[in-house]
């Protein structure tokens, strides 16, 4: 896997992934908590080596997420 490569603003913090590839996958797991549930977005990121801190981040804080684009299932 690659080094991912961040963005962080004057005071050191992170502001967007610019790893196109993990953007993609962790937009993935956002849509599939939002049309399935938790535990199916879980398994999904778990499944493509997305680490359990950012797992958890994303999982817990969708007050935070920016407008995902992924098409999952219809």
């Amino acid at each position: 896997m690659t080094k991912k490569s961040l963005l962080y603003d004057h005071a050191g913090m992170r502001l967007q992934r610019v790893d196109a590839r993990s953007r993609h996958i962790v937009e993935c797991g956002i849509a599939m908590q939002s049309r399935y549930n938790t535990v199916c977005a879980l398994e999904y990121l778990k499944s493509h080596n997305v680490g359990a801190a950012v797992i958890e981040r994303v999982l817990s804080h969708q007050a935070l997420h920016r407008p995902v684009f992924c098409a999952i299932g219809a």
